[in-house]
């Protein structure tokens, strides 16, 4: 019974607040990876990104002849959208030593960026993407199961 009593006047009791680390602007998540022997790298990770995006010059200079249809269209930053050209489907990304199969649109854009390739949601979901923001750090935990 005063075990009762006891966690009821800790119940009752205010709550103190923790006061959490500010994270400043995070930097870029980016990674180096192969596709058809053809390094990448600073290939970027976007999570904000549902899709994963190839330049139509990179799709050509891997080898890519055939695209398949695409019926989307893609919301650009600066507030304009674009058609793809196409997709490819299940394009091999080396990681490390694991082949992970992905789907790429394929546009034809003036080049603003830095990055060739952008991984999007359903790749990082499949690669079992793990961010650590504060640390600025990201982990594949179906590529490396010793991640964590």
């Amino acid at each position: 019974m005063e075990d009762i009593r006891e966690h009821f006047m800790r119940a009752k009791e205010p709550m103190t607040a923790r006061v959490l680390y500010k994270v400043d602007i995070p930097g870029r998540f980016l990674i180096d990876l192969s596709i058809n022997g053809i390094m990448f790298k600073d290939t970027l990770c976007d999570s904000g990104s549902c899709i994963n995006l190839m330049y139509m010059d990179i799709a050509k200079k891997i080898g890519i002849k055939k695209l398949q249809p695409s019926r989307i269209q893609i919301g650009l930053a600066d507030s304009s959208s674009i058609t793809p050209k196409g997709m490819v489907l299940n394009l091999y990304v080396r990681i490390g030593d694991c082949d992970v199969p992905t789907d790429f649109h394929i546009v034809e854009l003036q080049r603003k960026g830095f990055s060739n390739i952008i991984l999007g949601g359903s790749f990082l979901g499949t690669v079992g993407a793990v961010m650590n923001w504060p640390n600025q750090g990201m982990f594949f935990t179906n590529i490396n199961k010793d991640a964590f």
